[in-house]
């Protein structure tokens, strides 16, 4: 009788092995705390008086830094990548405004006829017409749709799609709802890649936003990125972009040839931003050199700026916040942050102290 039952325990564990393969559960739990000094205006003069305490930013900065997050990943691929599944479940909180959060990504995907074609459906992540540099650009990142495309060749993509987020539904008499055909749903793309030497992607939406990237990585420790995103006036008044401006511009430099250190700059040009209403043609360009150093096992620095430069008319002053950044390590996946951010104009950006801990696994 215990060897039937050692049997049956045996291949009970067995087959959970089995049925577990190719399943991987990964995440990110990140938070902060952070002062920002006089952002609070408590005697209605018009201007700050108070700090602002909040848990709503984990570190300071466009580069290193982020918002308080936390995320799951469930992962399952099958055996030689035939098919898949992803779901991301992901919040953001903070002391004011908890959410239990929301479904980032949640997908299927099949690749028959030995990976020629690939399908998917879901909440989808763009796996492969997006854009490799700092942006991302994409017509159906976290969108629900589907994703149709052929791979003819290794590292060529070329596919399209539909997804139905910008479309309105319409109350019909039975009580169901039916939604109208858009061309602001349908894309289309293609994407080549070349490990280690560079990759380029472009895409468009029929309703008339059109991305395009080229990342070059052949000389070893140094990228080059460069992206454009253009959408139409009717995409962008009716808000089915991501962005409000109608031509978007971003290049990256970034070079990790010296040992601990990494070293950068991106910039962003917005070209006649539709949320700028005082002025028909307009330019907002940020620039963000970054840098960081790992000390050693357990210490390491960053420090990171972004200049703003506006121009249109009665265009705030240009202006430049600076983020030094110190941090701890438990391991390679565990550490703690301190932080300031220093602003040249209090009136644009409030100086802020705070401190932070991340944990990837």
């Amino acid at each position: 009788m215990k060897k039937i039952l050692a049997g049956a325990v045996a291949a009970l564990l067995a087959t959970s092995l089995v049925s577990a393969e190719g399943f991987k559960l990964s995440g990110l739990v990140r938070g902060g705390w952070s002062n920002i000094i006089d952002n609070l205006d408590t005697d209605g003069d018009g201007d700050g008086d108070t700090a602002e305490s909040t848990t709503k930013t984990w570190l300071a900065g466009d580069y290193f830094g982020g918002s308080t997050r936390s995320r799951l990943n469930l992962k399952w691929d099958a055996e030689g990548d035939v098919a898949g599944a992803f779901l991301r479940y992901q919040y953001s909180g903070v002391a004011n405004s908890w959410s239990t959060g929301d479904v980032k990504y949640a997908y299927a995907y099949v690749n028959p006829f030995g990976g020629l074609l690939t399908v998917s459906a879901g909440k989808l992540m763009d796996n492969w017409i997006g854009s490799d540099g700092y942006e991302g650009f994409s017509a159906f990142d976290g969108k629900n749709g589907f994703y149709a495309g052929v791979n003819p060749i290794e590292g060529l993509s070329i596919g399209g799609g539909a997804v139905v987020d910008y479309l309105e539904d319409t109350d019909t008499s039975d009580d169901s709802y039916k939604y109208r055909a858009s061309k602001k749903q349908v894309y289309f793309g293609a994407k080549y890649a070349k490990e280690d030497v560079f990759s380029v992607a472009a895409a468009g939406v029929l309703a008339g936003e059109f991305y395009a990237n080229v990342n070059i990585n052949a000389v070893k420790d140094l990228l080059l990125a460069f992206e454009y995103d253009h959408a139409s006036d009717d995409i962008l008044d009716d808000g089915t972009s991501a962005y409000s401006a109608e031509n978007t511009f971003v290049e990256q430099v970034e070079y990790t040839g010296v040992e601990n250190l990494l070293v950068g700059v991106f910039s962003y040009q917005f070209l006649n931003d539709h949320s700028i209403t005082n002025d028909d043609s307009n330019l907002v360009v940020t620039i963000t050199p970054y840098a960081k150093y790992e000390i050693n096992e357990t210490f390491g620095a960053s420090l990171e700026s972004t200049i703003t430069i506006n121009s249109y008319d009665d265009a705030p002053d240009t202006y430049a916040t600076i983020v030094p950044a110190f941090y701890v390590k438990a391991n390679d996946k565990a550490k703690a942050s301190l932080w300031a951010l220093i602003s040249t104009d209090t009136d644009q950006a409030k100086h802020q102290i705070g401190t932070g801990v991340s944990f990837s696994f």
